[in-house]
C-alpha cells in the first residue's frame, strides 16, 4: 500500500473503450505514481522508406530540450475516505492515447509527457494550385 492512497475498489457498471495506446493507461481504483513518457517520429514519406533516410531522435530539439517547469502555488487538501468502494455507473471512452490516464479512482502523483514530432517528406516541392480557390 501507498502511503495517502487507500486503495479502494472500483465497481462500475459498465465500461466501453475502444483503443488504449501509446503509453496510456485505464486504471480502476486508486493508484500511487503514475508517469508515463511517449517519444515518437511519425514519418509519412512519398519515398520508399529505405531510399528516403532515416529520422534520429537526436536531430530534433523537441526530444532533448527541456521540459518546462510548471510550477503552481501549494494546495493544502484533506480528504477522507468515508468508503472502501468508488462506485461508477457507466464509462464509455473511444480513445485513450499518447501518455494519458482513464482512472475511476483516487491518484497521488501523475507526471505524463508525449513529445511527437511529425514529418511529411516528399520527393518534389508542393505547388499551390493555379486560379482562385
Amino acid at each position: 500500500m501507498i502511503p495517502g492512497v487507500c486503495g479502494r475498489t472500483a465497481h462500475l457498471g459498465s465500461l466501453s473503450i475502444v483503443n488504449v495506446s501509446l503509453s496510456a493507461v485505464v486504471q480502476l481504483g486508486d493508484h500511487g505514481n503514475y508517469t508515463p513518457r511517449v517519444r515518437a517520429i511519425a514519418v509519412q514519406r512519398q519515398v520508399d522508406h529505405t531510399l528516403g533516410g532515416e529520422a534520429e531522435f537526436a536531430a530534433y530539439p523537441i526530444f532533448w530540450r527541456p521540459f518546462p517547469n510548471l510550477s503552481a502555488p501549494a494546495v493544502c487538501l484533506t480528504k477522507e475516505q468515508v468508503c472502501e468502494r468508488i462506485h461508477v455507473g457507466s464509462i464509455s471512452v473511444i480513445g485513450v492515447g499518447s501518455s494519458s490516464l482513464l482512472q475511476a479512482g483516487n491518484g497521488s502523483c501523475m507526471q505524463a509527457e508525449s513529445r511527437i514530432k511529425h514529418i511529411r517528406q516528399f520527393q518534389a516541392p508542393l505547388q499551390a494550385p493555379a486560379g482562385p480557390v
